[in-house]
């Protein structure tokens, strides 16, 4: 089952050091739930939200490249290295806002549902929220009214009530019912279990194992031997 939304960009923001299959499956449910989004997948230079900082990350350009072997063979999506010309410090609201001020007038973002609990983390939550639409990955156990639809638009559950939150704490003048706040999607998905801090852990111990030949595609694995990452941990 699908969602007849108008034409939307969504934004799938990220490290992707390395990309893998949970990474794959996000944007292959947004290409099944939301046929007329177009999907950018946004490797970022370096991480400043304070969920996800690490000292080191993998060279730009590398993981520019594997998300292109990953993604750009699927239709409406695309790779772009956008955020490399914006100045650091690197935060996902200036992404979103970059987006909007260069014609994408209609914006989503893709969240895993850790994310969306941790947006109160990340900075400025409460421009996310009016810049685009939050699009969340959602367990199918923790819908409040799972009924095996792809996608379900919550107006007055846990989730909206949420955005609600983040909203009036940045801004308590506004009083209830915020302007400006989008009702999230819930896209019904059992997340995988693929996890780039534990490939990365894994490589370095275990370069041949079976748990990395599962969690990455086959061409994205050549390019990582071929260039010989994440040899250190």
């Amino acid at each position: 089952m699908t969602l007849k939304i108008p034409s939307m960009h969504v934004f799938f923001g990220g490290l992707f050091d390395p990309p893998h299959m949970g990474h794959l499956q996000c944007v292959m449910k947004v290409i099944e739930a939301i046929p007329e989004a177009t999907i950018i997948v946004s490797p970022t230079p370096r991480s400043t939200e304070a969920h996800k900082i690490r000292d080191h990350e993998t060279h730009y350009d590398h993981r520019i490249a594997m998300c292109n072997i990953q993604f750009n063979h699927l239709p409406r999506v695309r790779v772009d290295r956008f955020e490399s010309f914006l100045p650091p410090p690197h935060y996902t609201f200036k992404s979103l806002q970059y987006l909007k001020d260069t014609g994408h007038e209609k914006l989503g973002i893709l969240l895993g549902e850790d994310q969306f609990w941790n947006l109160p983390r990340w900075r400025h939550p409460e421009r996310i929220i009016k810049l685009a639409q939050i699009i969340v990955l959602a367990r199918m156990s923790d819908l409040e009214a799972s009924n095996q639809n792809i996608i379900h638009t919550l107006n007055n559950g846990t989730a909206c009530s949420y955005l609600e939150k983040i909203l009036l704490n940045a801004n308590p003048e506004m009083g209830s019912n915020p302007s400006g706040l989008k009702p999230p999607l819930l896209l019904d998905e059992d997340p995988h279990r693929a996890s780039s801090s534990l490939l990365r852990a894994e490589f370095s111990v275990n370069p041949e194992s079976e748990l990395i030949g599962a969690w990455i595609v086959p061409e994205v694995l050549n390019y990582i031997k071929q260039h010989q990452l994440y040899k250190d941990p």
